[in-house]
């Protein structure tokens, strides 16, 4: 056999291996590649080192599993072992949620309220109507607990049906409800009705008013009557530019 046929045998038996082992599942892309870095290059011809191969791949192949006794066991038996298991954490997640509700009678809803493993929706809904009771009470009972309070009769846990943080806050001030959000009115009520009768008036005479007149208006009232504002003396008009 000429050198040319035993290159082609060479070069054929480490195509088929490599090959062999590029295809084998458990092997990793950088696991083939450090078996093929076991080889030896010459010349640009590959050279294999089964050696260094083998020893590879019995580095990097996965130990077996010693099973001394193996279960048989059907796969239905199993499905209804762990369907029981799931039933049973479930009622007795339920039931321990109902106990802490101290809830009198268990009805069906309130047991397919529940999830399949144990969560309940009752639960959420407890909390968000527990956080709404909290938050309603009403005038007599808020002017009670703070007269109580004030009177050191009662305090601010004791006999009282509104809310601890609420309690706690209108104790400080006087008024029971704060003011509504928005501007700070400057004129007193008789003096809008004023302006307001003033804009009518102009309006049956069919000479309609901008807002610039308006303006105008309330710095003249707010003028003549000594109301303190924070009106531009330079522009003598209310508003945001005034």
């Amino acid at each position: 056999m000429n050198s040319s046929n035993k290159e082609k045998t060479k070069h054929k038996n480490f195509d088929e291996r490599w090959c062999q082992a590029s295809r084998d599942s458990k092997l990793s892309r950088q696991q083939c590649l450090d078996i093929r870095h076991g080889a030896v290059l010459r010349n640009f011809d590959i050279y294999p080192d089964h050696k260094e191969v083998w020893k590879c791949k019995s580095k990097y192949r996965p130990s077996g599993i010693n099973v001394i006794n193996v279960a048989v066991v059907h796969l239905r038996y199993l499905l209804e072992h762990a369907t029981k298991r799931i039933v049973l954490v479930q009622e007795e997640a339920i039931m321990e949620h109902i106990e802490s509700l101290e809830v009198k009678e268990i009805s069906e809803e309130l047991i397919f309220s529940y999830g399949f493993d144990g969560s309940s929706d009752v639960n959420q809904e407890t909390t968000r109507l527990k956080n709404i009771q909290e938050h309603k009470w009403k005038e007599e009972d808020m002017k009670q607990a703070i007269e109580a309070v004030r009177n050191r009769t009662n305090g601010y846990l004791k006999g009282s049906k509104v809310p601890r943080a609420i309690l706690f806050r209108y104790c400080k001030s006087d008024d029971i409800k704060k003011d509504t959000l928005g501007r700070h009115p400057i004129l007193p009520p008789e003096l809008e009705a004023k302006l307001v009768n003033h804009i009518v008036k102009m309006e049956t005479q069919f000479l309609g008013l901008t807002k610039r007149d308006l303006c105008f208006l309330a710095f003249q009232l707010a003028r003549q009557n000594n109301i303190p504002n924070k009106f531009s003396l330079l522009q003598e008009s209310a508003g945001k530019n005034g």
